[in-house]
């Protein structure tokens, strides 16, 4: 399925959802997420956390709840923008669980990377939807002292709008998890950033169509099923997790065999 449905631009005053279909980390890293609240409301925007504490250890009950608020989100009419809070392992469970008539009801923009890959080719596949592939609440948004400027100011362009343009690059980068990754949840020390060499060119050529994929572990889970996308056509984009071996034979062998093509 093309991705035929177009979310409308986000506009100052609207709200935006914080959302946690994967990992839940809301309880663990409060302060990240009162950070990354805080940056949108400076920003004009308010804020919806849905987000309810597990009630039990039982994983069901976790999957009905974590589909609940996902599609809390969806159907609230004043939510404009779906952020989750991060990635995490768990996204696929969620998928048996998800009404996609609501999110094809409902268009808004829905926005998180690495294990969000599988909501966001099930959302399409299932409702023409197109999504973002993007920064999340927690990670980015809540980063210290303060988000990434490039990540931040090019994700607020894109989302109210205004296109992407020329294909970004920011002038800084780190391997650095966020300090308060690390054991304390209430590090704030800042992370050291690296100036960016520019871009690595493996051959030259001209490609143009709509982007998909996504992270390369969590997207070889999909083949076989009703959620696999359609390559024909399309820009590839691929990342890893926590610098994973991208290059892996293991992983590369499904795109040889033909998956993508």
């Amino acid at each position: 399925m093309t991705t035929s449905i177009i979310p409308k631009a986000l506009k100052p005053g609207d709200t935006i959802a914080f959302i946690s279909p994967s990992e839940r980390l809301n309880d663990r890293f409060p302060s990240a997420i009162t950070r990354a609240q805080t940056f949108f409301e400076q920003q004009g925007y308010h804020v919806r956390n849905i987000y309810t504490s597990p009630l039990s250890t039982n994983y069901k009950e976790s999957l009905l709840q974590r589909a609940s608020e996902f599609h809390v989100a969806f159907q609230d009419p004043t939510i404009k923008a779906v952020l989750c809070t991060v990635g995490g392992v768990s996204a696929s469970s969620l998928l048996p669980y998800i009404n996609f008539d609501i999110v094809k009801q409902n268009p808004k923009i829905f926005c998180g990377y690495s294990d969000i890959t599988v909501l966001h080719h099930a959302i399409s596949t299932q409702t023409g939807l197109r999504t973002f592939y993007g920064p999340t609440a927690l990670t980015e948004f809540g980063d210290w002292p303060k988000p990434d400027e490039f990540s931040s100011e090019h994700f607020l362009k894109v989302v109210t709008g205004h296109g992407t343009g020329a294909v970004p690059r920011g002038v800084k980068w780190t391997t650095e998890l966020s300090t308060f990754f690390k054991g304390n949840a209430y590090d704030e020390t800042e992370r050291a950033m690296k100036a960016n060499a520019g871009w690595k060119w493996i051959r030259k050529g001209k490609a143009e169509g709509p982007i998909t994929g996504g992270c390369i572990s969590v997207l070889l889970r999909l083949p076989g099923t009703k959620f696999w996308p359609d390559f024909t056509g399309k820009i590839l984009l691929l990342e890893s997790a926590m610098g994973e071996a991208i290059a892996s034979p293991l992983r590369l062998v499904g795109l040889r065999a033909g998956w993508l093509i």
